[in-house]
């Protein structure tokens, strides 16, 4: 039955119990740095273990990393040709 309503709903908070979590961790954006920097990503689910109520589970921790945006200097121009056609009669 869970399978089947799964299928059927793409939100269905009331078909588990409401002591879990879904925790998303955004992380910084992916660039390449000079010096060593540790993953918070450990230290996060830790302390979200230890703070947490008993019977409070961690379902699903995932981390999102974003790529750095850059920007172009970019110029366009369009040209434009008009076409003529000539009907004889």
């Amino acid at each position: 039955i869970i399978r089947y309503v799964n299928s059927e709903q793409e939100h269905i908070d009331w078909l588990f119990k409401s002591t879990y979590l879904n925790v998303v961790q955004q992380d910084t954006a992916l660039t390449q740095k000079a010096s060593f920097e540790k993953d918070p990503f450990n230290d996060v689910k830790t302390y979200i273990e230890e703070v947490k109520p008993y019977r409070t589970k961690i379902r699903n921790f995932s981390s999102k990393k974003q790529p750095v945006r850059e920007n172009a200097n970019l110029s366009m121009r369009t040209l434009l040709k008009k076409q003529k056609t000539i009907k004889k009669l």
